[in-house]
Order: C-alpha cells, then structure tokens, then sequence
C-alpha cells in the first residue's frame, strides 16, 4: 500500500535528519576543517532539490513524471554533446525528440511480457536514426544517450505498476542513500581510495559506509511499507547497490575519456544531471527487470 502522504514527508525528514547528524558529527571529530564541513552542509541542502525534482513529479502522477523526464533526457542530450565537444546539432536533436517521446509513450503502456522486445526494436530505430543523420560520427554518444532513454523509460514503467510511487521511492531511497553516506563516511573516514585513476574522491571507507546506510535504511522501509520477503528484498537491495556504483563509476570513466571532470553544469558546484543522477539512471534498469521477475 502506498505510504500516506504524511508518512512519506515523515520518512524523509527522519532520513535527513539522520545526515545532519552525521555532518554534526563530522565537524565534532574533524575540527579546524570548516572549509569541508560547510562543503558538507552545502551537499546537504542540495540534496532537498535531488530529492524534490524526481518524486513530486511522480506523486502528482505519471504524465507530470513524463514531462519531467523528457526534459531531463533533452538536457542530457546536450551534456553529452557538450562535454563530447560535438555541435548541438538540431536534426538530430529533432529525430532525438520525436525518438524519445516515441519511446517513453510505448513504453509506459506496453505489456509487461513484450517490453525487451519493444525496448530492442526501438534501440535500433534510435540508433540507426542518429547514425543516418550524422555520418557515424557520435556513435559512442549515440549509445550513452541510448542508455539514459532505457533508464528513464525504466524509471516510467515502474512508477505505471501498482503502488508505483512506492517502488519508486524505495528505490530512490536505496540510491541517495547509498551516494549521500558514501561521501559522508569518505569525508568522515576516508583514507584508502577506491579507484584513484577513475574516480579519486571515492574512498573505501565511503563506498562501506554508503552499502550500510542504504541496507539498514532499505531493511527499514522494508519492514514499515514494503513488507515483501526478506531473502528477495535483500537481493533487490544488493543488486541496485551495486549498479549504482557500477553506474557512477562508468559515468566517470566516459568523463575521463573526454578530458572532463563534470558535464557542463546546471548547478553550479554540482555539475549536470549526468553527474547528479548517473547512479539512479544505472541502477533503475536493475531495479524494474527485477520486479518483474516476481511482480
């Protein structure tokens, strides 16, 4: 059953309030660094507009999720192109557009049991498509921007399920956690880095604290709203966990291989909409197939 709204908004306080603990604790065990600790509170707020972009849009209901999304894949059309160096090409930003609003408008009402099939055709339309009107010349942005259209189309298919904003939510919840513990246990603790070539700030320390937060506060939810199988929950837990690492890390590593720190910013301090979503994108392709097995 879907929470109450009261219950939602109880929730997300409690889970903030959860992360100002840990900054306090943060400048009590780390003094003399106000520089980060105002970093960190910084991050903090931000994270109310993270959180407020995604899910009001899905509460108010599918189609204000839909306007949303396809004003994220536009964006993120133009990061790419952007931080790829290429020209913001307008045919293929028009044959984009007429793909996406294609996509996301058969996908949100397919049938579960044809959507790889759909999802597939689709990919080679868009795909061959772009390859058309630009010569073979974007083929790698070609593919990455396919894979945003398959994660937010992923995103759309599960917010259209019953108790769909739930799903949604425990999923969100599952991933912010994971990067918003993540960089507070790495400022807090961290000394060893992950992986100091592709991506420097993360620490193990981070990534640890990051998987705990995320587990406890998924078990949690699991237990006041979710109430489904211990054993399945686990795995759903785990398996986001880990493509959402997956996908911040390869989101880093494609930004390597252009030269670049961040996309260009739509916030300043915080990068793009690639950097701030990459490990929801990755990890909402995980999440819906594996509702699917059981749902």
């Amino acid at each position: 059953m879907t929470p109450a709204p009261e219950h939602i908004i109880i929730l997300l306080a409690g889970l903030f309030a959860i992360a100002a603990l840990f900054i306090i604790s943060t400048t009590l065990l780390r003094r003399g660094q106000q520089q980060s600790n105002s970093e960190l509170w910084h991050v903090y707020a931000f994270e109310f507009l993270i959180v407020a972009v995604v899910l009001l849009p899905a509460y108010l209901g599918t189609g204000y999720l839909l306007a949303a999304i396809l004003l994220f894949s536009l964006r993120a059309h133009r990061e790419i192109s952007k931080g790829s160096g290429l020209p913001f090409n307008a045919l293929f930003l028009s044959s984009y557009v007429f793909s996406s609003v294609l996509f996301f408008t058969i996908v949100i009402h397919l049938l579960e049991p044809h959507i790889v099939q759909v999802l597939l055709l689709l990919s080679a339309l868009i795909t061959s498509v772009a390859f058309y009107l630009t010569g073979h010349k974007r083929q790698r942005e070609i593919w990455l921007l396919f894979l945003v259209l398959l994660s937010l189309s992923c995103l759309l298919a599960v917010v259209d399920r019953e108790n769909g904003f739930l799903l949604l939510l425990f999923l969100y919840i599952i991933t912010e956690s994971n990067d918003s513990f993540a960089y507070l246990s790495g400022k807090m603790f961290g000394r060893k880095k992950l992986f100091p070539v592709i991506s420097p700030q993360k620490t193990r320390e981070g990534l640890l604290g990051g998987i705990i937060a995320s587990m406890i506060i998924g078990l949690g939810m699991n237990y006041f709203f979710m109430n489904m199988p211990w054993l399945y929950i686990l795995l759903v837990i785990s398996a986001t966990i880990v493509s959402a690492v997956a996908g911040d890390l390869f989101f880093s590593v494609y930004k390597r291989s252009l030269g670049i720190k961040d996309f260009p910013a739509v916030i300043k301090k915080h990068g793009g909409v690639l950097d701030i979503y990459d490990s929801l994108l990755a990890a909402s392709i995980v999440y819906y197939f594996l509702l699917l097995s059981v749902f």
